[in-house]
């Protein structure tokens, strides 16, 4: 989804120094979860677009710019409360993650997504959960995808 960042971010980000304060709201779903585990990086749970995130200890770094892979992040959440982990390693696919920066004046605007990340790897202990989100990898996909075969597509030949 491509969005333009509001005046007012481009003014904060351009700025020596500013007063806006940004939070990223992470959304974790899945078809077996009975709803999105939403949480954000701010010291207060922040409600946007109608939906509650909650507080929640994590960092994420953001993909590198380049041609030869698909973009992938890494995500570290802290594992104080054991509801995350338990949701994940109930899931038997990849539940997809959705990344938004918002200010927190205007928290219903979102103004940075990453959406459409699938987990890649998780490893977890008592203290932390990290993982790789990426997209699908299409670089290696055949292209084109069909081939006139006479068993496909007797007709032609």
């Amino acid at each position: 989804m491509s969005r333009s960042l509001s005046s007012t971010t481009k003014q904060a980000f351009f700025a020596a120094e500013t007063s806006e304060a940004f939070t990223v709201l992470l959304e974790i779903d899945h078809a077996d979860l009975s709803s999105p585990i939403r949480v954000c990086s701010d010291s207060q749970d922040v409600t946007s677009d109608g939906n509650v995130f909650t507080a929640y200890p994590f960092m994420i770094a953001l993909p590198v710019d380049d041609d030869e892979s698909p973009p992938s992040m890494t995500i570290r959440i802290d594992n104080v409360d054991r509801t995350i982990i338990l949701s994940l390693r109930a899931l038997t696919s990849p539940p997809s993650f959705k990344i938004q920066v918002i200010r927190l004046d205007a928290p219903d605007t979102i103004e940075i997504e990453f959406s459409d990340f699938s987990l890649r790897s998780i490893t977890y202990d008592a203290v932390e959960i990290s993982g790789s989100i990426s997209l699908e990898n299409f670089l290696f996909e055949p292209y084109p995808a069909g081939k006139m075969t006479p068993n496909d597509f007797p007709g032609l030949f």
